[in-house]
């Protein structure tokens, strides 16, 4: 079992956001959407709002604008519109 996994965030001006985490929690459309490493395949829609990544003992928060999250079992794709680093 992977105990990390690929999480890269990525707007239409590159990429905002990449490293290997732990967890990642997102705002899908129809509810927060938790990610650990070995989920599932899936794709969702993405709503505005706060994305939380959990990697190497911290903690980083981005607000993204409405797009898709990619899931693989080792990987994590977000592409959103739009996203800034949460103070």
């Amino acid at each position: 079992m992977h105990e990390v996994m690929s999480i890269k965030i990525v707007t239409p001006e590159g990429v905002v956001f990449d490293t290997e985490g732990e967890f990642v929690n997102c705002p899908g459309v129809e509810g927060r959407i938790g990610i650990l490493p070995e989920h599932t395949p899936y794709t969702a829609a993405l709503e505005k709002g706060k994305v939380n990544i959990h990697h190497n003992g911290s903690r980083d928060s981005l607000n993204i604008g409405a797009g898709i999250v990619n899931i693989t079992p080792d990987s994590v794709l977000i592409m959103v519109g739009n996203a800034k680093e949460s103070k």
